[in-house]
């Protein structure tokens, strides 16, 4: 495997006022991961309102993730999309009449004072079933964003994480006015707030199919701290500063003891990305998998997209099939595969495996069957 290449370095423990600590809050302004890691807000009747979390993949170019379920909130406000509600998964494409998405940027100048401002996310890909999105946002010139590499591996029993996030928001009533932090009458530091929050855990075990039915599907992996609501959407970072899975949710009553769970990014290899901007009056746009914008180089890896290996049946179906990884790991198809200590099926004991149809569907684990290259 390449050796990881880092692209932000930083000590999360900095801040930390005792060693024994597992969560700890981060400066809310001005800290390099806010440059990543942004609070995710939904837009409607031109006001602001926090939802979750959010953060950059592929420095410079905008490309954002989030939590499904955080946008699902959003399409709740929409009033129009009561299929996508009950069913708690994104189609491929839908459009969002009565409400946007963005993430509020800040950067810290060398005056000190940081500068905040509202950048709207203008696409956003599911990819069901895993709770994870991948939108599209363009940074105005100048803006600065930084991210880690991302990774498709499962992470190993034992590995220290963190999970990163904002919670505890303050803000007005209906939300933040944009008419207001448009002419600079809105005062951040009096009518809005937030927590920054680190949380320091180790991972449990792995999922190769989904947590429990209805509840995270999707390969996830679980770490034994819970997080706080708002943190869902924001990354989970390995020790040696991989982007290694998404925050989901709390799930400490699934284990009877502190825990969350996160998506691992394998499954989101063959999600297609709109991307594109305005050149004048020529707007230019393009659509790829997320694998070839890791392999073109456009969103940098660890590598580790090399153990990964894609298949197609007779049908068309397209799977995805994750290295096993050479450490220790313990990888369960679900939760009562966790309970009942029953580890999860191998393909010729080489691969974990995820399926996904050409449309965005899924039906789950697959069968074993002969990797193909395609």
């Amino acid at each position: 495997m390449i050796p990881p290449k880092r692209i932000m370095t930083m000590n999360l423990r900095d801040a930390r006022q005792d060693p024994s600590q597992r969560h700890w809050d981060l400066p809310p302004w001005g800290h390099p991961a806010s440059l990543m890691v942004m609070p995710l807000f939904m837009v409607t009747n031109g006001r602001a309102i926090p939802i979750g979390t959010a953060f950059t993949v592929g420095a410079g170019l905008g490309f954002v993730m989030s939590a499904t379920h955080n946008i699902i909130e959003a399409i709740k406000l929409d009033g129009l999309h009561d299929d996508v509600i009950s069913s708690g998964s994104l189609p491929r494409e839908m459009s969002l009449k009565n409400v946007g998405l963005s993430v509020l940027h800040q950067v810290l100048g060398d005056d000190g004072i940081t500068r905040l401002s509202f950048v709207p996310i203008t696409s956003i890909e599911g990819a069901p079933p895993t709770d994870v999105v991948i939108g599209f946002s363009r940074l105005a010139l100048g803006m600065v964003s930084l991210s880690l590499p991302i990774s498709f591996a499962i992470p190993l029993t034992g590995d220290m994480v963190w999970s990163l996030g904002y919670t505890d928001f303050r803000y007005p009533e209906g939300g933040i006015p944009l008419e207001k932090v448009s002419d600079g009458s809105f005062d951040f530091q009096a009518e809005y707030g937030h927590r920054f929050l680190a949380v320091e855990a180790q991972v449990v075990a792995a999922f190769s199919a989904r947590l429990s039915s209805g509840f995270v599907n999707g390969p996830c992996f679980a770490f034994n701290e819970e997080i706080p609501h708002g943190l869902s959407g924001g990354p989970v970072i390995s020790e040696d500063g991989r982007l290694i899975g998404v925050n989901s949710a709390g799930a400490s009553m699934f284990f009877d003891r502190p825990m969350s769970v996160a998506t691992m990014l394998y499954p989101l290899a063959l999600t297609p990305i709109s991307y594109g901007g305005n050149f004048g009056e020529v707007k230019i746009t393009a659509r790829r998998e997320l694998i070839e914008l890791v392999l073109g180089g456009v969103i940098r890896s660890d590598g580790s997209e090399e153990r990964l290996a894609f298949a197609t049946d007779e049908n068309g179906l397209r799977s995805i099939m994750a290295g096993v990884p050479s450490g220790e790991v313990t990888v369960f198809e679900d939760l009562n595969g966790y309970h009942s200590s029953t580890p999860a099926r191998k393909m010729e004991g080489e691969y974990y495996v995820f399926r996904r149809t050409n449309g965005g569907e899924t039906d789950g684990a697959a069968e074993p069957q002969s990797p193909n290259s395609t």
